[in-house]
């Protein structure tokens, strides 16, 4: 699983990325062999006094070429950040339950 993480308006800050990919890391380790690709995008104004939006936009692109994308705002990036890897974890396990089970009907079904 490859993972890129974008920022945009709010710098680098070392200790956000790590956090994000950390929770990423933790979150998604199940579907390792499912996700391709994990893109993070970080957004904020310049003045975070004067600002309370903070937006991560979260794809992840499936090996076979789904692609699911979620984004939140809030009013903290580790807010944002946790709320969007819930929404995309969700959808990652309803469409890989709806493939096995796909899968598995399809091989007991008789012929």
């Amino acid at each position: 699983m490859h993972i890129l993480i974008r920022c945009s308006g709010i710098g680098t800050p070392d200790a956000l990325q790590d956090y994000v990919l950390r929770r990423l890391e933790f979150s998604l380790k199940r579907f390792e062999h499912d996700v391709e690709q994990v893109t993070v995008h970080l957004a904020g104004a310049g003045d975070a006094e004067v600002s309370s939006d903070r937006t991560c936009h979260i794809v992840a692109e499936l090996y076979g070429g789904t692609i699911f994308s979620v984004e939140e705002r809030q009013m903290h990036f580790s807010s944002a950040v946790d709320l969007a890897l819930k929404r995309i974890t969700f959808n990652i396990t309803n469409s890989l339950t709806v493939q096995r089970d796909a899968i598995d009907s399809a091989l007991r079904a008789p012929e």
